[in-house]
């Protein structure tokens, strides 16, 4: 194996490191399929890539539907009504030409997520059964659809019961790491949650009330364990203080305050105010030099 290249009587290393992207597409990393899968990774930057390069014809990703330009209507500020039908005539026709720039474009920006795929992640595709009539269309909603629905649930299985049971496990085991910011753990369970009520079908979803208490139960006990007391103590006192939703746990969990205890440089007892989110970020462990770091973390799927 050859030695370090010497230039200028210093070593120059052999290692290769890796360049950064240079464009929001370049970013987009390839799909995996596997049980622990870089779906939410994915989402996000290819959210990300599609707004800044198709502008809004990347919107499926985030809204679920296609964007159409909404119909332009009369400018009734403009007093002459020959004027103003020329005015509405001529935004008539630039939403035609933008909706056929975008009808244009979606072709492109399906070969686009398809070329991010990796070789397994495009198998299940084909195997997918709407596959066929997504490929003719070229329609990057359906293809996108398909590729949440394979890649949510961490199990290769096809069978409906196998993939019913490990949705539910992926669920129930879905907890907060011990430093996971709280924004990316709800983003986490959201999509353990849509999974699982894919699996469980239309007739059978978990009720938003009931999410939102295993969303607080799962939260991590060193950073919300303040605010998890708080919210049992006031849902015991008034059982319609039960929050509706995730998000409603989310939002109320972020604005708490709690006293964290410290001590000044003389060893004197001391206690702040502060929220959790800023209590974890300055009271992080450090890693020792030298040593490995804490591989521990919340799994991206």
């Amino acid at each position: 194996m050859p030695g370090p290249v010497m230039t200028h009587g210093k070593p120059k290393s052999n290692h290769r490191f890796t360049p950064k992207p240079s464009t929001p597409q370049e970013a987009v990393p390839t799909l995996t399929f596997e049980p622990t899968n870089n779906w939410i990774d994915f989402k996000k930057k290819m959210t990300i890539a599609a707004g800044d390069r198709f502008g809004r014809l990347g919107d499926f990703i985030t809204q679920g539907t296609h964007y159409v330009p909404p119909l332009p209507v009369p400018d009734m500020s403009i007093v002459d009504s020959v004027m103003r039908d020329e005015v509405l005539k001529a935004d008539y026709r630039e939403r035609a030409k933008t909706i056929n720039k975008l009808n244009t474009e979606k072709p492109m920006l399906y070969a686009f997520i398809i070329s991010k795929l990796s070789a397994e992640s495009d198998d299940e595709f084909k195997r997918h059964l709407s596959y066929k009539t997504i490929d003719d269309n070229k329609d990057q909603l359906g293809l996108w659809q398909a590729l949440e629905e394979l890649h949510l649930v961490t199990t290769v299985s096809m069978n409906v019961e196998f993939i019913l049971d490990r949705a539910e496990q992926d669920y129930m085991k879905c907890a907060q790491g011990e430093f996971e910011t709280i924004t990316n753990f709800k983003e986490r369970f959201g999509n353990k949650l849509k999974a699982y009520n894919a699996a469980l079908g239309l007739n059978n979803t978990i009720p938003d009330k009931r999410a939102a208490m295993t969303f607080l139960g799962k939260l991590h006990k060193l950073q919300y364990g303040q605010f998890y007391a708080h919210m049992v103590n006031v849902i015991n006192q008034d059982s319609t203080q039960v929050p509706t939703t995730v998000n409603d746990v989310y939002q109320k969990a972020r604005a708490h305050v709690i006293i964290a205890q410290g001590t000044k440089q003389n060893g004197t007892p001391v206690a702040f105010a502060t929220t959790a989110e800023n209590y974890l970020k300055s009271n992080k462990k450090k890693t020792p030099r030298g040593s490995k770091k804490n591989t521990n973390n919340p799994n991206n799927g």
